[in-house]
């Protein structure tokens, strides 16, 4: 709204200083000086040639990475006339080739004498020839990826401002460096976007409002398929200001750091720069932990944040104020190892250093992924450090340069060769350490084009970090429970439990019953990615409703059960059908229905017949759950069909499964210190079991050390003095005649006299018809008839029915059919 507002204040801004004022329009430009970067007046009556012309491609050639800004980089991209000074061109120039965009060469040559008086260093510059509008080339300039055949390439996108020759750099650049172009059809800008090279992006949700024909899902879809980008953080612009870009407030130092801007509390987007930094210290970086967010102080607005990361070189924005220093203490403080340089220049809060400079990818990198070994680990045992080093010069690594160096509490570093396993993927063990031991290591690599690198890019200054410890263990002086026993007995015994590690096991100890048992889902109409669940897990399952009407009957609404146990955080539309998208009504939390409607203009719904649509539901499993997940769900269509018009069902999640009855345990959780052992007390009880094996397990639980799992196993039988006794097991069994008319008779069987036996008729809309049987009845062999009323005594349509029969735990469904 704020983007809208403005817009419509500067066009008519514009109309009255072109209609009416055009004598002082000079000079209201030059008093305004943030249109050039957002958009000068005669753009903004230009907006609708924003990525006009723009020639889309196929994506690159997966998997895709899109190359991160403190990557290593070749070169850096600017333009003249500059909007940066020639100290810092010098700069730049000591170490990496200066990219330098002019309109001719009667400019390269005056920028070649400019540049040799203030010292820079002309061998490492180059200059391309090509009309350009302005010197924001972070804007503008190209994306780098690299492709599935390790080629790297630039991204070419819609500049989200009508400047044709800008918007043409990318082209130019992919020719004067003499690779791949992709064009990616989504208008952006490289202020407003960031990445961590390794799937991972972010940016202002101003994306959205510049793509207005896209729904996010298809803008996800574009950066996963161009710029192989899983994850992308599109947050609110918590700046407030004119530009939105994420440069202004925000960036990826490295993988697992991000710089986020504070203000003092009296400062009026203090809430909104607060909830942001908040939102990124709960995200998880692609390492697999939550970012390092390093906050850098802005009370004015001063762009510290609008910096450029150069390789080993930091190039902050400065602007005389009394933080200045403190911001500079700050990249110290995030990136040991690197150099922190200040530079003053035209800056402002909205457009510094980073807007007017683009660093260029080295295209012979030498890229090495790691996933680094963090946190606390068992001491006692070597650490495995594995990395792919991956050359895209295409020059072999040296063999003897592939090494791990490792330091022991902040001693000296040691250093370790490591082995080829395969491909790219090269090894090597760390020493097991003793507890309490701070490990830090880095991965250095060379190879034969002359590039060398690090992993973290720094090297020693920085490593990876992590820290020994002696974990417990669980340690039982038994393998298996075996047992024979006659029915109505028990059997007593125990084993010992130890904890064979170090620390203290806090344990817990359960069963879980693995006696087969069957289940029937069939009919189900909506189906889950999901067949089994882990307890305390977050999980997100993707749902399918499936259209199976054969009359045209359109799908409008689906209702899904989530019951106790389950805590949905949040969830999906479901997307797929042709009439458009099923609306998620924005339920969560725990034991919740979910209602998903979708409807035209016209009343109709949305997911025609033969259609499917997804969803993803993303949610909370309890801990303390074992048993089966049973999601009830209901569907709804748009009555243009015939009945039925609701269709009821359920889907099955297994779990772990529900404790076994038979067998107890004494005590079932405690706390044992290093090396010391519990007797754990089993009884196995066979009271009112019929004779058949029986199967648990005991699952012992310790914390951070993994589940020991004890399979038990006992084999039920008759006594003597039982050999006449004729044990039942629950079960609905046969229905004949079905079809029917007028009277079926159902016939089942009960095992146990305590639990009470429900068997129930139900129509296809889920409706009970006919209750006829709720009672507790004695083991053996049962029928009941039915005449085809229901509980009125009506007759009922001929039709299709369901049987359902519950006693206890047993539940069974059987189809029947009705003629008439």
């Amino acid at each position: 709204m704020k983007k809208l507002i403005l817009v419509t204040l500067l066009i008519l801004i514009s109309f009255i200083l072109y209609s009416e004022n055009s004598n002082i329009y000079p000079e209201w430009i030059k008093d305004n000086p943030f249109l050039g970067h957002y958009l000068s007046v005669d753009e903004l009556l230009r907006t609708d040639e924003i990525g006009r012309d723009f020639y889309e491609t196929d994506p690159p050639i997966a998997p895709v990475r899109n190359i991160a800004e403190f990557e290593h980089m070749e070169g850096v991209l600017i333009r003249y006339p500059f909007g940066i000074s020639y100290s810092i061109i010098a700069e730049m120039s000591e170490d990496v080739m200066v990219t330098t965009i002019v309109a001719s060469t009667g400019q390269q040559t005056s920028v070649t004498n400019n540049y040799n008086s203030h010292g820079v260093n002309l061998d490492n510059c180059n200059f391309l020839i090509a009309s350009s509008d302005s010197y924001w080339t972070r804007d503008y300039g190209p994306w780098y990826v690299v492709d599935g055949n390790n080629d790297v390439g630039i991204v070419n996108f819609p500049y989200n401002r009508p400047r044709p020759n800008d918007n043409d750099i990318p082209i130019e650049m992919a020719d004067f460096l003499g690779i791949e172009l992709y064009g990616m059809n989504l208008i952006h800008t490289g202020g407003n976007y960031m990445t961590d090279g390794m799937g991972i992006s972010a940016s202002s949700d101003l994306v959205f409002d510049e793509n207005p024909s896209l729904t996010e899902e298809e803008v996800y879809q574009l950066v996963q398929d161009y710029l192989g980008i899983e994850t992308y953080h599109a947050v609110p612009d918590p700046n407030n200001t004119y530009i939105e870009h994420i440069d202004c407030w925000g960036k990826f130092l490295d993988v697992d750091k991000i710089l986020i801007r504070s203000v003092p509390s009296y400062h009026s987007q203090y809430d909104e720069i607060e909830e942001t930094a908040a939102y990124f210290a709960a995200q998880i970086s692609s390492y697999g932990t939550p970012y390092e967010v390093y906050r850098i102080y802005t009370p004015s607005n001063e762009p510290y944040t609008n910096s450029l990361i150069l390789n080993n070189k930091v190039l902050v924005p400065i602007t005389g104020s009394s933080w200045d220093d403190d911001a500079l203490a700050t990249y110290e403080e995030a990136l040991p190892g690197y150099e922190i340089l200040g530079f003053t220049g035209s800056w402002q809060s909205t457009d510094a250093l980073h807007c007017r400079a683009k660093g260029v990818a080295d295209r012979g990198m030498l890229y090495i992924y790691h996933i680094p070994v963090q946190g606390e680990i068992p001491a006692g045992n070597d650490i495995n450090i594995q990395a792919e080093i991956i050359p895209y010069s295409g020059e072999p690594p040296y063999p003897d340069s592939l090494l791990i160096y490792y330091k022991v509490n902040d001693e000296e570093y040691n250093q370790i060769l490591m082995t080829h396993i395969e491909d790219y993927t090269y090894s090597a063990d760390i020493p097991a350490q003793e507890d309490g031991t701070e490990v830090g290591y880095f991965i250095h690599a060379a190879d034969q084009s002359g590039r060398s690198a690090n992993h973290p890019y720094i090297g020693a200054p920085d490593p990876h970090i992590f820290n020994t410890t002696y974990y417990p263990a669980i340690g039982v002086n038994i393998d298996s429970i075996e047992n024979s026993q006659e029915i109505n007995q028990t059997f007593e015994d125990s084993f010992e439990l130890t904890n064979t590690g170090g620390g203290i096991l806090e344990y817990s100890i359960r069963t879980v019953d693995t006696t087969g048992e069957e289940r029937d889902l069939t009919g189900s109409t909506i189906t889950c990615s999901a067949e089994n669940y882990i307890p305390g897990e977050t999980i997100t399952w993707t749902f399918e409703v499936y259209n199976g009407s054969s009359d045209s009957e359109w799908i409008k609404d689906v209702f899904i059960d989530f019951p106790a146990g389950l805590t949905v955080n949040s969830a999906t539309d479901f997307v797929g059908g042709s009439g458009g998208d099923m609306i998620f009504d924005g339920t969560t939390g725990e034991n919740i229905q979910i209602n998903w409607h979708g409807e035209t203009g016209m009343g109709y719904g949305v997911l025609h017949d033969g259609q499917s649509a997804f969803a993803d539901v993303n949610l909370t499993i309890d801990a303390e759950m074992t048993s089966s997940i049973e999601l009830n769900y209901q569907i709804d269509g748009d009555l243009f069909g015939s009945e039925p018009h609701t269709v009821y069902g359920s889907i099955t999640i297994a779990g772990l499964g529900d404790p076994a009855e038979w067998m107890s345990m004494y005590p079932i959780s405690g706390n044992l210190s290093s090396g010391e052992s519990e007797t754990i007390n089993y009884t196995l009880d066979s009271y009112e079991l019929v004779p058949g094996i029986y199967t648990c397990d005991i699952i012992i639980s310790g914390g951070l050390v993994e589940d020991y799992i004890i399979p038990v196993t006992i084999n039920v039988t008759l006594s003597d003095a039982d050999d006449d006794i004729v044990f039942y097991e629950t079960k609905l069994q046969d229905i004949y005649p079905n079809p029917f008319n007028p009277e079926t008779t159902i016939r089942f069987t009960t095992e146990n006299t305590e639990k009470n036996t429900e068997i129930i008729i139900y129509n296809l809309k889920g409706q009970k018809v006919k209750q006829l049987v709720n009672e507790q009845l004695p083991a053996g062999q049962h029928s009941v008839i039915w005449n085809g009323t229901d509980n009125n005594g009506t007759k009922i349509s001929s039709g299709i029915y369901i049987v359902r029969m519950e006693s206890g735990k047993y539940t069974s469904l059987k189809k029947i059919i009705l003629l008439k």
